[in-house]
């Protein structure tokens, strides 16, 4: 699986961050439920399917910095540009934050891994939190796996081991000073780990080889539809479970499943495969057009909310159009972004 991509794959993972652009620029309660259960879990899911576990713990920290943490700073650091206009644009959110201390509170958020505002801090761009939570996960289940080698058991501990952490921070038993504290983005990762560690356990599984494929789809699938309605909002961003925490990891995985499913099932053309391919540039720089659209709407329109699903879904495609033909200048140029 390391050597040889996976189309089903990255058509998979074109799905979800297309998802998350929608998810970000509009608010609709049916959409938000059905696409937040999954679509950052599967990131995390596919992710572990590709972990090494021959690397030492050294080597996969190494790699882990060098691919996901220089990256999460590059596109901090370049979406700064854009992202000191956030104050003045919504200042009920950023507490008078203003002049110099706007630059001071961005660095600041960049250095803390904080995915949300505070009196003192804030990202740039705040969904790179991804990021900062992967290379937790990626790092924490490369010593699990050092400590437990079967596959199975490592699900169990990673179980208790990211639930354990996530409320031990979210009770103050840990020298933190808010029961809402996510520094480092580490109550993401957290709550994130099981997932990193499902995906290692179905490493090397041939999703075209499974029979009745097709059934297996549509009754994950429904079980997807009818748990989320019922559980409720959920996101690893807000650290928020739904009703009842057992099921919000089964109905994650089952999107994930349905959805890795079905692409094994289609053909795909090579432009999705790409866009698949290209999802950490894809997060990066997404956004830089909708701050273009926002800027119209705010000075323009005199609205700044994209409240229409027939103007976030057009506009979600858009921005990956728009971003994609920078694949080859962040290749040529700044690899490093892209953590290589």
């Amino acid at each position: 699986m390391e050597k040889k991509r996976l189309n089903y794959i990255d058509d998979a993972k074109a799905l979800a961050i297309f998802l998350m652009i929608v998810g970000h620029l509009g608010y609709c309660k049916v959409a938000d439920l059905l696409i937040y259960g999954f679509h950052i879990p599967l990131f995390f899911i596919v992710s572990g399917m590709f972990f090494n576990a021959g690397r030492s713990l050294r080597e996969n920290v190494a790699r882990g910095f060098k691919q996901l943490i220089i990256p999460y700073l590059c596109f901090e650091i370049i979406n700064l540009s854009i992202g000191w206009t956030s104050p003045y644009l919504h200042p009920e959110q950023f507490r008078g934050i203003s002049g110099f201390g706007i630059i001071k509170a961005a660095l600041l958020g960049i250095l803390l891994g904080q995915d949300y505002v505070t009196r003192i801090s804030f990202l740039p761009l705040g969904p790179l939190w991804f990021l900062v939570a992967l290379f937790w996960d990626r790092t924490i289940f490369a010593a699990l796996s050092k400590l437990f080698k079967n596959k199975y058991l490592s699900l169990a501990i990673s179980f208790v081991v990211g639930l354990g952490l996530y409320f031990l921070l979210s009770k103050n038993v840990l020298p933190f000073k808010s029961a809402g504290t996510n520094i480092f983005s580490i109550r993401c990762a957290a709550m994130a780990l099981p997932f990193y560690a499902f995906g290692y356990l179905i490493k090397g599984i041939d999703f075209k080889q499974i029979r009745y494929r097709l059934w297996i789809t549509v009754a994950l699938a429904v079980f997807y539809v009818i748990s989320s309605l019922y559980n409720g909002l959920c996101g690893i961003d807000e650290l928020l479970f739904g009703k009842n925490i057992v099921l919000y990891y089964l109905n994650a995985v089952a999107g994930t499943l349905a959805v890795i499913l079905f692409f094994s099932m289609v053909e795909m053309p090579e432009y999705v495969h790409s866009v698949g391919r290209n999802t950490l540039l894809i997060l990066g720089m997404s956004a830089f057009p909708v701050f273009i659209y926002k800027m119209i709407q705010t000075f323009i329109i005199h609205d700044s909310y994209i409240a229409h699903w027939y103007i976030y879904l057009p506009l979600s495609l858009a921005c990956i159009v728009v971003i994609m033909p920078l694949r080859k200048f962040f290749n040529r140029y700044l690899p490093f972004a892209l953590g290589k």
